[in-house]
């Protein structure tokens, strides 16, 4: 026996139901006359239909997407969330929920990272943002959006009482805290803070988040650097320079590391934000942040993501 359609759905209604599940006008009136009119059920059976087709997007490629840099003081977060096409990339939708999935993180304050993304995605709920799990509005929004949308990359990282961190976002869009880059810059000392000392921590964290992500340094300190990669720089040099002296040969690879430690290693690079006084990151920190507080620092955590 073939089921009566309901046709007797008023524009108003439809527009409601598209208010309150922002699904295209056409699925809500599919919705209403499959449910002969009942709203409750038509709301149902959009998230229902949208779990499903989310179901059949999970082979897209998701190459396209943004990057989330956010930091409460407390908890410093970045992400990427990637989707199919850079056209949804800069919906409204999309980046709604970028943002919203960012604070909803880092309300858990907890370090998490792209190897327990699954367990955020079930667990983490904030009626703040979301009124239900993270990974059923992520569903419901793939199949309002018809293309697959990922979790790409995720890490939080939580304060301790001698840490702040800075955080950056490039090109931001929409006047959101989504972008196409972002980074996070931990810097820790060796005292306490306080206020005073937190509030110029936190510029000079900012700071040399921007610096970071602009420089995408292989390492933070000189020390990080391999015996592998100090070892083949010498052997260049005996190879290159071999009727040198030894004196001669030691000279010219000390050389060639500080040429390497200037390109690669972050508290020797240059800082860029300063083109009047040049200074490396390294001097930047004593004469900008540790002269002020009284108190040593050195930099902690560090990431950057890009698109």
């Amino acid at each position: 026996m073939f089921r009566k359609i309901y046709t007797n759905i008023s524009i108003t209604l439809i527009k409601q139901l598209r208010e309150a599940s922002g699904s295209p006008i056409n699925e809500c009136k599919k919705a209403l006359e499959s449910t002969d009119g009942n709203f409750e059920k038509a709301i149902q059976y959009l998230k229902e239909r949208g779990l499903a087709q989310a179901e059949k997007k999970l082979g897209n490629q998701t190459k396209q997407g943004v990057i989330v840099a956010y930091t409460n003081n407390k908890v410093a977060a970045l992400a990427e969330i990637n989707c199919e096409t850079d056209f949804v990339a800069r919906t409204s939708e999309f980046l709604e929920f970028s943002t919203n999935f960012i604070k909803t993180v880092i309300n858990q304050e907890k370090d998490f990272n792209s190897s327990n993304i699954d367990s955020v995605l079930k667990q983490s709920q904030n009626q703040a943002y979301f009124e239900t799990s993270i990974d059923d509005k992520r569903k419901q929004l793939v199949g309002k959006l018809q293309e697959n949308i990922v979790i790409g990359n995720l890490n939080t990282f939580v304060a301790t009482k001698n840490s702040v961190f800075g955080v950056y976002q490039h090109n931001c869009l929409k006047n959101t805290i989504c972008g196409l880059g972002g980074s996070i810059v931990e810097l820790i000392t060796e005292q306490e803070l306080n206020d005073v000392k937190s509030q110029i921590l936190r510029e000079g964290a900012n700071n040399l988040a921007v610096t970071y992500l602009g420089l995408k340094p292989k390492f933070l300190y000189e020390q990080e650097v391999s015996s592998d990669i100090i070892d083949q720089i010498r052997k260049e040099v005996q190879k290159d320079f071999g009727s040198k002296t030894p004196q001669q040969q030691n000279f010219i690879v000390q050389g060639k590391l500080q040429n390497y430690y200037s390109d690669n290693v972050f508290e020797h690079q240059e800082y860029i934000l300063n083109e009047d006084e040049p200074q490396t990151i390294k001097q930047y920190i004593k004469k900008e942040l540790e002269d002020p507080i009284k108190d040593k620092v050195k930099i902690g955590r560090c990431l950057y993501l890009t698109i």
